[in-house]
Parts: structure tokens; sequence; C-alpha cells
């Protein structure tokens, strides 16, 4: 299930909050709004993922190879602690609602 809503995070900047969840996770990510054009096009695994949002407080990292979305979490300079694949289909759900709530923001 993919969820994306109006947010607030610690430094009580609106942000949008996604949280993408099955029966054996979930994960939670914020975007500030400037970053949501980001979104689009990204970038494969070999050209280097692009930071975008952050999960639990660290940043985090998008790409896209083969159809599948990779949604990763650093736990240092070299080293990812956490990964998430994602279909083709939930990522564009998750641009298209994310860019309906900062669009509305700017109104």
């Amino acid at each position: 299930m993919v969820t994306v809503a109006s947010g607030v995070d610690v430094n009580e900047d609106n942000v949008v909050d996604v949280k993408l969840q099955s029966e054996a996770c979930e994960l939670n990510l914020s975007l500030r709004f400037d970053e949501v054009p980001k979104l689009d096009d990204l970038p494969s695994f070999d050209s280097g993922a692009r930071q975008i949002g952050t999960i639990a407080g660290l940043s985090a990292f998008w790409c896209e190879e083969e159809g599948q979305v990779s949604i990763l979490a650093p736990v240092g300079d070299e080293c990812w602690d956490i990964g998430f694949w994602i279909s083709a289909a939930a990522h564009q759900k998750i641009v298209d609602e994310a860019k309906i709530i900062a669009r509305k923001e700017y109104e």
C-alpha cells in the first residue's frame, strides 16, 4: 500500500509524507516540497543514486533500474543500511500525489 499525505517535519516545515506498507514492513519517508520534482527521471544505480527526502532522519537515496525503483538509506559514506524496491507504478503514484500536495502549498 502506498499513502501520500501532507505533513510537518521536526523543523515545522511543510513536507510530503510517504508511507509504503506491506504485511512484513513499513517505510516512512518525508520529502520537502522543493524535492518533489527530483523524483522525475531518476538516475540508474550505476550513475549514482539521487538524494531525495529522509527516512528516520537519514538521507534517502533513489535510483531506477529495469522498471524498479530503489530507495536506499545509508549507514555511512560507503555502505547502505537498508534498501527498498518498489514498482514503477508505485513510484508514479508517489510522484503524482506528491506534486498535487506540493502544488497546493504554492496556490
